[in-house]
């Protein structure tokens, strides 16, 4: 992220629990960026939606004490800098939807929440998820519901104190990780911990950039790559896993299908996923 830390966020929803959750994040990351946000839905074909069904933001805020909810909407924009745009799109290919409307609104930052096998859950599953994984070349932050989340939807309070960020030997891991620091440690500038893990029984090389954690600071850990990364979080108490992707080869796509269904679905937290070139 060269510049401003985020110029843009994108926000798709269904309107879900799960995306009033990751709306939540979406919105209050956006406050601290003073970037643009983009709301989008894509409508279901033989499903009519009621009006006005998008979040209703100035309520949140109102909640957050940041602005009275009968304030008019422009005001937003004044106070916080923040330009928020909904866009409500016809029945299509959600995944289509949201490369093409990406084309024309660029976004550093997408913003997911997905639950069970309803809402954006379906993105996370078989070809759609690859398709959108490999089209999108933003940063995805993944909110499961019911997991810790490191927005307090109560009163917009970020809880971002700790990240775990799995690593590998083919995967160029180190931009994935500049990247992940500098947006952390923007939102806590109290400092982030940033721990390393690697699945495996020889530690990736990690340059001697003063940037970078040392070597002896990867943890390492055996057995299920799945297994020991939700494991890991656990015991870290992680707010936040953030993994590096690098197209067909890269750690992501290691633990694609199935494996991939079972980070999202058992992650106790957020899931940030990066991708690198």
């Amino acid at each position: 992220m060269a510049g401003p830390v985020l110029t843009s966020i994108i926000h798709p929803t269904d309107f879900s629990d799960a995306s009033n959750d990751a709306f939540a994040h979406a919105l209050r990351i956006a406050l601290s960026a003073r970037c643009e946000l983009h709301l989008v839905h894509v409508h279901r074909k033989g499903k009519e939606m009621p009006g006005d069904s998008f979040p209703h933001i100035r309520s949140l805020l109102a909640g957050w004490k940041l602005m009275h909810e009968d304030e008019p909407r422009s005001h937003i924009e004044e106070k916080f800098g923040v330009r928020i745009t909904k866009q409500e799109m016809a029945p299509t290919d959600p995944v289509q939807a949201v490369v093409d409307y990406l084309d024309y609104h660029p976004s550093e930052l997408m913003v997911l929440g997905t639950e069970g096998r309803s809402g954006w859950d379906y993105l996370k599953n078989g070809s759609m998820a690859e398709r959108m994984s490999r089209a999108v070349r933003a940063s995805t932050l993944f909110i499961r519901a019911h997991a810790h989340c490191f927005v307090d939807e109560s009163n917009g309070d970020l809880l971002l104190n700790r990240v775990l960020m799995p690593i590998d030997h083919d995967t160029p891991w180190v931009a994935a990780f500049d990247e992940v620091s500098r947006l952390v440690n923007f939102l806590n500038p109290n400092g982030v911990e940033i721990r390393l893990l690697h699945v495996g029984d020889q530690t990736p090389v990690v340059a001697t950039d003063p940037g970078l954690p040392p070597a002896h600071a990867v943890e390492l850990r055996s057995g299920s790559v799945v297994d020991a990364i939700i494991g890991a979080a656990t015991d870290f108490k992680a707010d936040l896993i953030a993994m590096p992707t690098s197209g067909r080869h890269g750690f992501l796509d290691a633990v694609r299908g199935s494996t991939t269904e079972r980070v999202l679905h058992h992650t106790p937290c957020p899931l940030l996923a990066v991708p690198v070139r």
